[in-house]
């Protein structure tokens, strides 16, 4: 079924099966009310047990941070940046020009349109971070024809990605004494000394 594309496969462990399972039922909820793949979140493309370890898979993205030192040398033409490439690390590459501000709005655009579509169905994400915000492969003119009106032809397209966290507003108010909702490296200073 998979074999013509890549996958990814996120596996959960026996003790945390149910935070698999979780996370396939926000999915196909999302997935379901985002039918056209617009909504910028992963898409599930089936789950299964094996072994008592709780499996989906996942369409295949890249880490956004794969993605931002290539899309940093926009100044370049593409002759220019292949040769610039071609032995070059991620630092060097990066350090080719600055972030563009309208590469940064796009993906500012797409993160705040998939927070927004979780807010519509009353979703908190509870582990938005960097790792969390997954590329995809560039937008081809076909994929371009089938968008609604309100989409632009992204140069860098997002996806949220890691919804085993995600939970119902309904249920922040049981959590609070006893989930943190936000990941240790990124807490605001004063989070983490209470």
């Amino acid at each position: 079924l998979y074999l013509r594309r890549g996958v990814a496969l996120k596996l959960f462990h026996s003790a945390y099966s149910l935070l698999g399972r979780q996370e396939h039922t926000r999915l196909l909820l999302l997935n379901q009310a985002d039918q056209r793949d617009l909504c910028h979140v992963v898409r599930l493309l089936d789950a299964f047990e094996l072994e008592h370890h709780y499996c989906l898979v996942l369409e295949l993205l890249e880490p956004l941070e794969a993605r931002m030192p290539l899309a940093r040398a926009t100044t370049t033409t593409t002759t220019t940046l292949s040769a610039a490439v071609a032995g070059t690390s991620v630092v060097e590459v990066a350090a080719m020009a600055p972030l563009s501000h309208e590469l940064l709005r796009e993906v500012a655009q797409q993160l705040l349109f998939a927070l927004a579509f979780l807010r519509q169905y009353e979703l908190l994400h509870a582990d938005l971070k960097p790792e969390n915000i997954m590329a995809v492969t560039p937008v081809t003119p076909a994929t371009v024809a089938n968008e609604a009106p309100h989409h632009d032809i992204y140069r860098l397209r997002i996806k949220l990605a890691d919804f085993s966290n995600a939970m119902s507003s309904s249920e922040t108010s049981c959590y609070h004494d006893h989930f943190e909702v936000q990941s240790l490296p990124y807490r605001a200073p004063e989070v983490r000394s209470s």
